[in-house]
């Protein structure tokens, strides 16, 4: 009991033969011959009268013992274990909670080690012993629990603190909770021969089976092989993993690694030598008492040898086609010009996995037909002084939102080129400035150029680390302009850009996106972009 908190009314005694019996089955007063459970001393057996006060043991004579209850709880939660030969247990891995059943069960009996006396031990029809502490005080120690473990002992351990002697007894046969495994070497033992004999059942299915259903991996769809020879490769001497080879009717072979779930995962870490159609099959929900259902089995893959020779294959035809070239993907990472949106680059035709590296299968004629075009409308330099602006729709876009074609025809003001002016002097003094956008996106300004000949200014800033813009600003039809020109991952290709931009600006942007284009907005004290 916690505190000052009174116990509750003594309904279970020893009677004069150190077996616990229940109030109502006593005689009245002294004549009960009952003692107390903690003190040993004389009881009273106060039946009452019916409507009246719950019967109960009391003391004959004035006592302080104090804690009765508890050791009653404690006594009789060995003695019901004791009489009734079982105790319910919780489940343990992968076996599950049942009542465990003894053919002897020793309350109290000394043992060799006094350091680890228990209260219960319960002997099983097969020899073994399980020990069983009724926790009604302190918990197991760490010291004792140490030397249960060292000592391979089974040891379950029952918390009865919160329970009453009347249903003390449904509590320990029916129930699982408040109780613990603290060591079990008898289940681990049970549990191996279980996973052992699983994996014998499914090695003796695989050498005997003509058919077998393989998984799906990855675009290899799942399919049925006829089995023409089965063998056993290996098998570790305590038979709890086993390897078969099969030889479809076609003559391919598979690998097949048989275990539970723990053991194989461990074996994956090991080096493949051999690489082969290698898969694993896991014994853990495999019933030892039915028959094995091909479908039921839990396959995975290692490694598929003909999927990866497919890939293979498919990367040899792109090899020899000179319309297409290979480039790994760290190449299209940082070397790239379309690099920051490789996976949707208009010429990426396809994307390769193989022997752990990936593999993109650019367009190349398709790229070299787009710079043939670029090339054939990009126009040389010149003035701004021309009365009409020239707008073209090419057939194709490249990843950025411009179309390659000089601006030859903005109508210029005094008014614009000052204009122009003050905003290329207000972001060379922000050069190197950290600011936020209005998608609260923090910005860095890192160059700045004029493109004084059509009136504009060119922009190199960044996001972060992997993340290089640029922009240009400029008057066209007298509003002021912002172009979205091109994104890196690479700041040297960002750079390069930047200073071939500001010697010769080629960009105007498409008449189909003028009304989507958003200004470059310049305050007193910030510089700020509207997306």
């Amino acid at each position: 009991m916690k505190g000052n908190q009174k116990e509750p009314k003594l309904t279970y005694a020893l009677d004069a033969f150190g077996k616990m019996v229940y109030i109502g089955s006593v005689e009245r007063g002294l004549s009960c011959n009952c003692r107390c459970p903690k003190c040993n001393e004389p009881l009273v057996a106060k039946l009452g009268h019916e409507g009246g006060r719950q019967p109960h043991f009391a003391h004959s004579k004035y006592s302080d013992c104090h804690g009765s209850y508890m050791t009653a709880l404690h006594k009789l939660a060995e003695q019901i274990i004791e009489e009734e030969k079982a105790v319910m247990v919780p489940a343990y891995k992968e076996i599950d909670s049942q009542r465990l059943s003894f053919k002897d069960v020793e309350v109290e009996k000394r043992v060799e080690r006094k350091d680890l006396q228990p209260d219960v031990v319960g002997i099983t029809e097969d020899g073994l012993r399980w020990y069983i502490e009724i926790r009604n005080t302190n918990e197991i120690n760490e010291l004792k629990l140490e030397k249960i473990k060292e000592s391979s002992i089974t040891c379950l351990e029952i918390d009865v603190r919160e329970q009453t002697l009347e249903n003390l007894k449904s509590f320990l046969l029916n129930s699982t909770e408040k109780r613990e495994w603290i060591n079990n070497p008898n289940y681990d033992a049970k549990i191996v021969v279980a996973k052992r004999n699983r994996v014998s059942k499914v090695e003796k299915y695989l050498l005997s089976c003509t058919e077998l259903t393989i998984p799906a991996y990855v675009d290899y769809t799942s399919r049925k092989i006829s089995i023409s020879e089965a063998f056993v490769l290996s098998k570790t001497a305590d038979k709890l993993f086993s390897q078969v080879k099969v030889l479809s009717s076609d003559g391919t072979a598979f690998v097949f690694n048989i275990g539970s779930r723990d053991i194989l995962e461990n074996n994956s870490q090991r080096e493949h030598e051999t690489k082969c159609n290698e898969l694993n099959i896991y014994v853990d929900s495999i019933s030892t008492d039915n028959i094995i259902i091909t479908n039921e089995l839990d396959i995975s893959w290692i490694y598929n040898l003909i999927y990866e020779q497919e890939k293979k294959d498919k990367l040899d035809n792109y090899r020899i086609d000179s319309d297409y070239e290979i480039r790994h993907i760290e190449y299209c990472k940082s070397e790239c010009e379309y690099t920051l949106h490789w996976n949707q680059c208009i010429y990426l035709e396809n994307r390769y996995v193989y022997e752990g590296k990936t593999y993109i299968i650019c367009n190349k004629k398709k790229k070299e037909e787009d710079k043939r075009e670029q090339t054939k409308n990009v126009l040389a330099p010149s003035h701004i002084t021309n009365t009409s602006y020239e707008r073209t729709t090419p057939e194709r876009y490249l990843p950025n939102r411009v179309v390659q074609k000089e601006i030859t025809s903005i109508i210029v003001s005094n008014e614009d080129e000052r204009r122009i002016d003050d905003y290329y002097t207000s972001l060379l003094e922000n050069i190197n400035s950290a600011f936020y956008n209005r998608m609260n996106e923090k910005i860095e300004i890192l160059r700045c150029g004029g493109a004084k000949k059509c009136c504009g200014i060119i922009v190199l800033f960044r996001k972060n680390d992997k993340q290089y813009y640029l922009y240009g600003i400029s008057i066209i039809n007298h509003k002021l302009v912002f172009i979205d020109i091109d994104d890196y991952i690479s700041r040297k290709y960002a750079e390069n850009r930047f200073s071939n931009l500001v010697k010769d600006w080629i960009y105007v942007i498409d008449e189909a996106d003028l009304d989507n284009v958003n200004p470059f907005q310049l305050n007193e004290n910030e510089i700020s972009f509207v997306f």
